[in-house]
């Protein structure tokens, strides 16, 4: 790392204009997610000439680097959006993509700032082809405040013919739940609470779902528990290649409770003939067998190794599309998003239908009872406590076979798999 550091500041000047052009080519070229020169300031400067020295490349290192450490200058100001430029001696703004959406330059004009709080912004990002407000999350977890901010803008999009994006330029979509919460709220036996996060967040991707305006996720790296439940509840996605998506709550002791196994069901089913789905070929174990992926997902603790890999593992519809962008950065998928958001606009976006499901009930449930009692006992899954994770197994299930009381040719409705 230190000889590619101290030969990159070498070429500086010399194959290139800025150290940014270096950093952009080693991001579009090598897939790598920050360049040299990103990860150089992220170790700090003086680290990394210690390293040069002791790798004996002190050589390679020029003079303007010196001059800049000298002025306690830095390669980088992410909060300034800057660079040190070589060639003048001072910081100048990074470059843009060119229609690229960044939310820290928009929410500079008042104007732009439909609602923010302490948790999410909602900014508008409208331009001549349409009506856009994005939803920035800049809370570490969901919960009442990004919910809100969430309300605002489909309140503002319905108002206005507008649609919705879910996004930032953030290295994450996001992890889920405010489990900081759960914790407290249980430890106080406050059942209360927890359940009005659950409901709340139902209610929220419900109407993130079925409300009049067209909703897209824009998602990138960790797309994980609560927030790929928001994911999957948009409308349409448009998906950073850079994309780690699984439901992992089981990591955590619980069960998806946003309608993230509903969800993905659904498109299980969808993905049936209706008179397959419906017919009298459809029996107890050709439904347990067409569910069982949806249970390994959750189970097993499936992540994605990429976008093409969350597509293939259901997270992601065909129509949804990947934005092969680590190079072009978050900005660019937005602006994808963007436009995505606006295409369904121009064609006339109508909210979808409910779902009515045809689940295995009680009988499918034993049959993954058995399965996950027998994975307790000869250790399958990869967690700490595999009694409790066994539970959670059972109950996740107990949901995809739509609750103990059903049987197959029942018509099943979401609200009751909420």
């Amino acid at each position: 790392f230190y000889t590619t550091v101290a030969y990159s500041m070498n070429m500086v000047g010399e194959i290139c204009d800025h150290i940014t052009d270096i950093d952009t080519a080693m991001k579009h070229g090598f897939n790598w997610p920050v360049g040299v020169f990103e990860r150089a300031q992220y170790v700090g400067l003086d680290r990394c000439l210690d390293g040069i020295e002791k790798a004996g490349c002190s050589n390679l290192v020029p003079d303007w680097t010196h001059d800049m450490l000298s002025k306690g200058g830095q390669l980088y100001d992410r909060k300034a959006s800057t660079f040190y430029s070589w060639s003048e001696g001072t910081m100048e703004d990074l470059p843009t993509v060119e229609g690229g959406v960044y939310p820290a330059v928009i929410k500079q004009a008042d104007d732009k700032v439909i609602f923010a709080n302490d948790d999410a912004a909602v900014l508008d990002i409208s331009d001549s082809n349409g009506k856009v407000c994005l939803v920035e999350i800049t809370a570490k977890a969901l919960g009442p405040g990004p919910f809100e901010a969430g309300h605002k803008a489909i309140d503002w999009a319905e108002e206005n013919g507008a649609a919705v994006v879910f996004g930032h330029t953030g290295p994450h979509f996001g992890f889920g739940a405010n489990l900081k919460l759960v914790y407290e709220s249980s430890e106080k036996g406050d059942t209360e609470t927890t359940s009005r996060l659950i409901r709340e967040g139902q209610e929220f991707m419900n109407r993130v779902e079925y409300s009049d305006c067209p909703t897209v996720a824009a998602i990138q790296g960790f797309c994980l528990g609560g927030s790929s439940e928001l994911a999957l509840a948009c409308n349409r996605r448009v998906a950073n290649a850079g994309l780690n998506m699984g439901q992992t709550e089981l990591n955590v002791g619980l069960i998806p409770g946003w309608g993230g196994l509903m969800r993905l069901a659904r498109r299980v089913e969808r993905g049936l003939l209706p008179y397959y789905l419906w017919g009298p070929d459809m029996t107890v174990t050709a439904l347990t067998e067409h569910l069982m992926d949806v249970w390994n997902l959750y189970s097993w603790i499936k992540t994605s190794r990429d976008a093409y890999h969350a597509q293939e593992m259901g997270y992601l519809d065909v129509d949804d599309v990947i934005v092969p962008a680590q190079g072009l950065g978050q900005p660019f998928v937005l602006k994808r998003a963007k436009e995505v958001a606006q295409s369904m606009l121009m064609a006339g976006f109508r909210p979808p239908s409910p779902f009515v499901f045809n689940l295995p009930g009680k009988e499918g449930l034993s049959k993954f009872r058995v399965i996950a009692e027998l994975g307790c006992m000869q250790d399958w899954y990869p967690v700490m406590h595999p009694e409790h994770n066994t539970k959670c197994c059972i109950l996740a299930a107990r949901v995809l076979c739509g609750g103990e009381d059903n049987r197959v040719g029942q018509e099943i409705s979401e609200q009751v798999l909420l």
